[in-house]
């Protein structure tokens, strides 16, 4: 958020003045895990449908 000033208009705050970086990096750990629980899911899925292909014979 822009905060007047009467010398020169506008100052804009430091980034790390908005955010503490414990919190960013906790940010950055979370998206990590999420992502990484996407790509199992989606792994997982796969490796249940090759296994059920190699299950399934012939039909009599």
């Amino acid at each position: 958020m822009p905060i007047r000033s009467h010398r020169s208009g506008f100052d804009r705050a430091l980034s790390s003045e908005i955010t503490q970086r414990s919190v960013y990096e906790g940010r950055r750990d979370l998206l990590r895990l999420m992502g990484s629980g996407a790509a199992g899911v989606a792994l997982a899925s796969w490796a249940s449908r090759q296994s059920m292909a190699q299950t399934v014979g012939a039909p009599p």
